[in-house]
């Protein structure tokens, strides 16, 4: 958290540089001596956005502002997109979590339409709303081109066993399979495309009537398409799932690069990978010496990286992880040779995207496991985390001998009704609410502050089930089975014994809940300081732009389109390089998924914005070209996404040839039919 401020100054002190022109000594008379200096009329000097920031009166102090604003933007960029990833860990699937999750993470590339089109004059908005529309557009194409084609060349894969293939059979026999469900985020992507369609028309129509019943009719429809598409994801919450996956794999290399650090500087001072660190690690990793770190070598090392931060499944996940990215001939076994390679691509990839960590070094939303995230009423929870601290007292205080659950993975039922009888003190064969209260009141339940009286209602309720206000054997028994078999779910990997499976259960349980109250509201800080700085500096970008290219005589869109598009994804480009580089059909599918969602939000939330201000600014529909562009980009990768679950090589150079087509597209239909 120290770097955050040191950088924000930083960047804040480049950007108030003192403006000053030089002052003349008037020499009309070489005789006379002035003892004061002339009076210089000010003319038509620059206006200070906001009356303090900086402003230039060239193109050098243009491009100076821009790179600025643009850094700037980024960081707040940078911010909403690591809050709200923790919101969504937070919230988990379903609900509305996940939409909003969505619209916060296209939210950069709006806010700067959303400013410029209400915070301006209806002439200026025109302009201003224009720069904000081609960013928004840029970033569409960019991830459907070049990050797509990126994606493609790390995640290739043999399709057809042929030896000795020609490049020619190469860019055929090579490529990604995806899934089902990948092809339909596809097709949900071109549905979106429907207002884009629509808008169209507004070419061949001249009266400014009827260029705003079409504005009006495309903005019903993408309205109805986004609250559509928001209640389908509530419905069905298959896609936030997705995402949710998908994030979790910077997660594993953030935890082995720290761990490394720890151990010593992972970069020598030439800027190359410390190998000497790296082999240190590995034979210390490799006990049996025998120059390879096999899967239970390997387990060991990730328990020691994410002690007390990881529950046992969580961390067979991370060494499944690991082995997939390290061990690249498969033989479940990591060389030296592999285990530097592996190292120097992770840091490779951490320093290309400078990941959120430098900022917010804990991703602490990762840590909450699916089966916290399926109970999701308050009552569902409390008796969770109330049975969790039951069963871990239970398990380590009252029985001496065997555990609640047995060696093959099942409850442990004998051992049930031994605790039961421990706590029936009076021997009926039945617990009272005084017997089972000496219980609670033994029962630790650290921070989070339970009333006991609740927690026996509580737990009477969920036990005794013909209401008499006592729980018999059976009532018990049943009771206690279901909860052991949500921690056995929970923990579904047969390592481990059935104490550590309690433990694990209670850790997810009581975590989550130390989580919500503490890191909720960091989230919910990045998301409003990144919103922040988006809404301060998004304004005196675009008029930056706009200036530039007035006085350099090019377009804006060089800028807008290319230039600021490219700065704002280029870490989500190169983030999205490891799961792919797993080269397997599941990382693929979430992916190319993540990639397909984040281009139906931009679709859908960005229309429906520049819509409402075009129509409520009553502006004129002056944006056909993006429209185009993006229909045009869209269309073709979506048509080839949704017919076909492979994807071999030779679209990937299709892909990338979109990129520059896009860019002759938008000039040439400028240019020759005066769009825009």
């Amino acid at each position: 958290m120290a770097s955050v401020p040191k950088r924000l100054i930083l960047l804040i002190l480049l950007t108030s540089i003192v403006e000053g022109r030089l002052l003349e000594l008037s020499t009309s008379d070489d005789e006379l001596i002035s003892d004061g200096i002339e009076k210089q009329e000010s003319g038509g000097g620059c206006s200070h956005q906001y009356g303090f920031l900086p402003c230039a009166e060239n193109a050098a102090g243009y491009i100076f502002l821009i790179v600025v604003y643009q850094v700037l933007l980024v960081v707040g960029g940078r911010m909403i997109s690591s809050g709200s990833e923790m919101l969504l860990h937070i919230t988990g699937a379903g609900k509305f979590g996940g939409i909003i999750f969505r619209i916060l993470m296209v939210l950069p590339s709006m806010m700067l339409m959303i400013l410029s089109g209400i915070f301006s004059s209806k002439e200026g908005a025109q302009s201003q709303v224009a720069v904000g529309v081609s960013i928004y557009a840029g970033i569409t194409v960019f991830s459907l081109t070049i990050q797509w084609g990126v994606c493609m060349i790390y995640g290739k894969i043999d399709l057809k066993m042929t030896p000795n293939s020609s490049s020619s059979q190469i860019l055929k026999d090579t490529g990604v399979k995806i899934d089902k469900r990948t092809s339909y985020t596809a097709g949900i992507m071109l549905l979106s495309l429907i207002p884009y369609v629509v808008l169209q028309l507004v070419f061949f129509i001249d009266t400014l009537s009827g260029e705003r019943v079409i504005t009006l009719i495309a903005f019903v429809i993408s309205s109805l398409s986004l609250l559509s598409y928001s209640a389908y994801q509530i419905w069905d919450p298959w896609m936030q799932e997705r995402s949710l996956k998908y994030s979790e794999f910077d997660i594993v290399r953030t935890g082995f690069l720290q761990h490394v650090k720890r151990l010593g500087q992972l970069v020598n001072p030439d800027g190359k990978l410390n190998v000497h660190l790296i082999k240190g690690l590995f034979d210390a990793t490799d006990n049996d010496a025998d120059n390879v770190v096999a899967v239970k070598e390997l387990r060991k090392l990730v328990s020691n990286i994410f002690r007390g931060e990881r529950t046992s499944t969580e961390k067979n996940d991370a060494v499944d992880k690991v082995m997939d990215l390290f061990d690249k001939n498969d033989d479940d076994q990591i060389t030296e040779a592999e285990f530097i390679k592996g190292f120097e691509q992770w840091a490779n990839e951490a320093e290309k995207s400078t990941s959120d960590s430098d900022f917010f070094p804990k991703n602490m939303g990762e840590q909450v496991l699916n089966l916290f995230k399926e109970n999701k009423e308050n009552r569902g929870q409390t008796m969770d985390r109330i049975m969790a601290k039951i069963l871990k007292h239970a398990e380590g205080h009252l029985l001496k001998s065997e555990s609640l659950i047995a060696e093959n993975g099942k409850p442990n039922i004998d051992r049930i009704k031994e605790l039961f009888k421990e706590f029936d003190t009076d021997g009926n064969k039945s617990i009272s609410a005084p017997e089972l209260k000496q219980l609670i009141t033994r029962v630790k339940f650290q921070s989070y502050k339970l009333n006991e009286d609740d927690v026996l209602r509580e737990t009477f309720r969920e036990f005794d089930q013909n209401n008499s206000d006592s729980i018999d054997e059976p009532e018990f028994v049943n009771g206690m089975t279901k909860y052991l078999d949500k921690a056995i779910r929970a923990a579904h990997t047969p390592q481990i014994d059935g104490t550590e499976i309690i433990q694990d259960f209670d850790r997810v349980m009581w975590k989550g809940a130390e989580y919500g109250k503490r890191d909720f509201f960091r989230s919910v800080f990045q998301v409003l300081l990144g919103i922040g700085m988006l809404t301060f500096l998004g304004k005196p970008l675009t008029t930056n732009i706009l200036q530039l290219s007035n006085a350099m005589g090019f377009p804006s869109f060089v800028i807008s389109f290319v230039v600021v598009p490219l700065a704002m994804n280029a870490r989500s480009a190169v983030a999205a390089i490891l799961p792919a580089s797993k080269k397997s059909e599941e990382t693929a599918s979430w992916t190319f998924s993540e990639i397909y969602g984040g281009v139906i939000m931009n679709n859908m939330v960005g229309l429906t914005t520049l819509l409402a201000i075009v129509y409520a600014k009553e502006l004129r529909w002056d944006f056909t070209a993006e429209a185009l562009v993006i229909l045009v980009v869209c269309g073709t990768i979506g048509s080839l996404a949704f017919f076909r679950t492979t994807y071999q090589l030779w679209t990937c150079i299709l892909a990338f040839l979109l990129y520059p087509f896009s860019l002759g597209l938008f000039y040439f239909v400028q240019i020759s039919y005066s769009w825009n």
